[in-house]
Order: structure tokens, then sequence, then C-alpha cells
């Protein structure tokens, strides 16, 4: 079984990189989503919230506590879609929806077996008018056609606050090729 490690930099590509997911950095811990044979780091201060619906999985990394309707400031939303062949080409529509709306740009870059999306953008939130800072990963397994939809936000003006550990979050991203 083919494992990866998927290092995301903002508008400079992807990078493949093994890591030992046994030894957290400090201050994380590893959380292994069983549905997907896939990790992630929670930093331990943080929540944590998973839903299932249908074929989706919904993944919640936040550092306020997730509030009804999943709403929170800083985190990272993780969606998967298995067994649904339309998420790949509606998650590419979706990202170059909101790239084009916002005067962003999408980096697309390939790492067998997966294409990766990745825009980011700035929008004001509907439920109360703060503007966030908000990055958009998409995944798509070629071969097992499962689909992943990444999301960190953070207001921006605590962007410099934050961004550093949104940014291991993703950067250590840990989804192996097999689902």
């Amino acid at each position: 079984m083919l494992q990866i490690i998927l290092i995301f930099f903002i508008f400079f590509g992807s990078v493949v990189n093994a890591t030992d997911v046994s030894s957290p950095p400090e201050g994380y811990t590893w959380m292994h989503i069983d549905e997907i044979n896939a990790n992630f780091l929670l930093p331990n201060d943080w929540y944590y919230l998973k839903e299932k619906q249908g074929k989706t999985l919904a993944i919640f990394l936040s550092k306020e506590k997730i509030s009804e309707g999943n709403i929170f400031d800083t985190g990272v939303s993780i969606n998967v879609f298995r067994g649904n062949p339309s998420a790949p080409r509606q998650l590419k529509e979706m990202i170059d929806g909101l790239a084009q709306k916002f005067g962003a740009t999408v980096l697309e870059t390939f790492i067998d077996p997966f294409i990766q999306l990745n825009t980011q953008y700035e929008s004001v939130r509907k439920e109360d008018g703060v503007q966030m800072r908000i990055v958009n990963i998409v995944l798509v397994n070629i071969k097992t056609k499962t689909s992943y939809l990444i999301i960190y936000e953070s207001p921006v003006s605590l962007w410099e606050k934050h961004w550093p550990i949104g940014k291991t979050i993703i950067n250590t991203v840990d989804i192996k090729s097999d689902i």
C-alpha cells in the first residue's frame, strides 16, 4: 500500500514526503480516521468533530468549540466523498467558481495518484460579517475516485497568529492512496 503525506505550499505547489505519524510535533496529536485510513494533526487545545451523512464524511478541527451548524472562527474542515462519481467534477467547478468570484488563482498539481487543486481568497462570512481568509484544497484520487475537500479558514484579523498552526495541519495531511 502506498502512503503519502501531501505537503501544501500556497501557490508554490506540492511535495510528496514520508513522515512518521507515530511522533507528532510538540503540541499536536495525530487523529486517525478509520473510515478513510487517514491521519490529521490536531493541536492539543483544539476541538474535533466527525459526522457522516450517506457516503460523505465530514471532519472538523477547530480552535473554538464547534457550535450548532458546525460554525467556528478558525479551523479545518475535511469533507470526504466516496462512491460519488460526480464529486471530482463538482469540486473542480466549485473551486474554479470561487477563484473566479474572488479574483484568485487555482494551482493544479499532480502527485500520483492525486490531482490537487488549491486556491486562497477572502470573503465576508454571512452569519456575522467577519472578513475571513479561506484556503481550499481539492484532492482527487484518480484510481479510487475518492475526493477530498480540505478548507482552512480564519478571520483576516487573526490570520498572522493562526496561520502557522493551520499550515502545520494542512502540510501534514496523511492520506493513503488505497481509499
